[in-house]
């Protein structure tokens, strides 16, 4: 009678916790009690996983050396360590090949493991547990970062999306190619998809960012030839149209080159100590690339100044307007500072 009553109390409990979870009972069933005799051979009351790890969401109770086979209902799996039925996929049970992750998980106490079968399934185990989890459609496991990306069920490959910042710069910001409550933050080559708040979307105008004042969101655009860097929250030099910084622009170029900026003809790129700066024109006034020693005399007292693209020239200005081009004898270079001409490296624009 006590046999009994223990039983029923097991029982209980399994469909108390079942309940909590979902409102669900484990209920009888009796195709798979074929072959468990032994199972419960000198055995008076226990209840124990099927024997099938591919039938993870069944169970046995041995009652008096007799096997009852109950099974948890659909979406739901057994945890033998809880002694419930828990949320889990079935149709993903452990084959009697698959990690043993009880073993696996009783020798860690914190850990992530991915599915060696399943890309979009992982472990996680904390304190020795097993815990799996199942990636959103559309999303396979990461290791190297640690959570779901998207991803090819099919392939186990990651999108190509994720490779997008390879060779950006730190703090560019895309918009996500399929949602627009999503976008993608790059640092050091790695891509990031970041989610909006719920309910905003992800402005793709990188020239543009939302301040607060006094608890009100005050939209600012960054100045012409200007893009927001996440990060710092400043505005830098960059392309309006491909949200990329304009880093490279002016490597190996000498101080004063001009050239031209990718989205506005009233704003011009200025290289200084291979540096990049955005200039704005005059009012009224676009860059004219095709000479640049006009912009160079534009504003300018008169006087002579370093040729905007060969540091070995110098210009002379005169009323705003370039008057002559002189060569510096030989290996020289023009020094604004001291207004001459001195020994220096032509391509790199250094004196000495």
């Amino acid at each position: 009678m006590r046999s009994e009553i223990f039983i029923a109390s097991a029982l209980f409990l399994l469909q108390i916790n079942a309940a909590r979870s979902d409102g669900f009972v484990p209920y009888k069933v009796s195709e798979y009690q074929d072959g468990l005799d032994d199972i419960c051979a000198g055995i008076q009351i226990v209840i124990l996983p099927h024997p099938d790890a591919t039938l993870c969401h069944m169970f046995v109770v041995c009652m008096f050396t007799e096997p009852i086979v109950y099974e948890c209902v659909e979406g739901y799996v057994y945890e033998p360590d809880l002694l419930s039925c828990i949320p889990g996929n079935r149709e993903r049970c452990l084959s009697s090949a698959g990690p043993n992750w009880r073993q696996i998980c009783a020798n860690v106490s914190y850990a992530v493991f991915p599915d060696p079968d399943v890309c979009w399934e992982f472990v996680f185990c904390p304190h020795g547990m097993v815990n799996r989890f199942t990636c959103p459609m559309g999303e396979i496991w990461s290791q190297r970062d640690g959570a779901c990306l998207p991803g090819s069920w099919d392939t186990c490959e990651l999108l190509e999306i994720m490779r997008t910042c390879q060779h950006l710069p730190d703090g560019v910001l895309l918009p996500h190619p399929n949602e627009c409550s999503r976008y993608l933050e790059c640092s050091q080559g790695s891509t990031t998809i970041v989610h909006c708040l719920q309910g905003e979307d992800f402005n793709n105008r990188c020239d543009q960012y939302t301040g607060c004042h006094k608890g009100e969101p005050i939209t600012w655009n960054c100045a012409e030839g200007k893009i927001l860097h996440g990060p710092s929250g400043a505005c830098r030099p960059g392309n309006r149209e491909t949200c990329e910084f304009l880093v490279d622009d002016c490597i190996n170029k000498p101080d004063g080159t001009v050239l031209e900026h990718p989205n506005f003809c009233q704003v011009y790129i200025r290289c200084q100590h291979q540096v990049v700066s955005i200039v704005a024109c005059p009012v009224g006034e676009i860059l004219r690339p095709d000479s640049p020693n006009e912009v160079s005399c534009k504003d300018r007292p008169n006087g002579y100044y370093r040729h905007p693209e060969k540091c070995s020239y110098l210009l002379e200005c005169y009323e705003g307007e370039p008057r002559s081009t002189i060569e510096c004898p030989g290996n020289q270079i023009f020094n604004e500072d001291i207004q001459r001409c001195v020994f220096g490296n032509p391509e790199t624009c250094m004196d000495g």
